[in-house]
């Protein structure tokens, strides 16, 4: 299976390399690893180097076809408290079942969304991602890459309200999961929540 990694360091035999950050190091040392080839925004000439003219859009690309690749059910959390915990719980049950892939500790970013759906395949059965956020668009962004199955809100609180302003604006952020959901998805929500 062709693997992606974002880390040189984590590099293996034939993998391939996403430069995120433009580093002739970083290349240098997947390609000393027998990396199969790079990704970068970076004109070297060197072999094994695929210069592209943005990484970002290349990664999405690559994201989108490994997601609509999956088979498997995908699982996207979100809330104002409570992201890894319940992320966790449902990874502790399903996993007892199916083969379940769960991003590692809070990687719930533009970055670390991603870095999960590179390591998925048909092997897994559900796919359970966490999705952070602190200004709108940001969980909308990440929906469409992942296309969840079932998306779940734990909670509507005042993080980051410094920077939405008010609760309700948050919750039109965290609603943001319900979008972009898989044919026949579903979003499940806090009843005891007043949002």
């Amino acid at each position: 299976k062709r693997m992606y990694r974002l880390d040189s360091r984590e590099i293996e035999e034939n993998d391939i390399f996403i430069d995120l950050i433009g580093s002739k190091k970083h290349i240098e040392e997947a390609i000393e690893k027998n990396c199969k080839y790079v990704i970068t925004e970076l004109d070297l000439k060197m072999d094994k180097v695929k210069k592209v003219d943005n990484v970002q859009n290349e990664l999405n690309k690559i994201r989108k076809k490994i997601r609509k690749n999956f088979t498997g059910t995908l699982i996207a959390v979100t809330g104002s408290t409570g992201k890894t915990t319940t992320k966790e719980l449902i990874y502790n049950i399903l996993s007892t079942k199916y083969k379940t892939l769960k991003s590692i500790s809070n990687d719930n970013n533009h970055i670390g969304v991603p870095k999960t759906i590179l390591n998925l395949n048909n092997d897994y059965d559900i796919c359970i991602l966490e999705m952070g956020m602190n200004h709108k668009g940001e969980i909308s962004y990440l929906t469409d890459i992942a296309r969840p199955t079932i998306s779940v809100i734990t909670n509507i609180g005042t993080s980051h309200l410094e920077l939405l302003g008010t609760r309700q604006n948050i919750a039109i952020a965290k609603c943001e999961i319900a979008l972009n959901l898989a044919d026949n998805g579903c979003c499940i929500i806090n009843s005891d929540d007043d949002y």
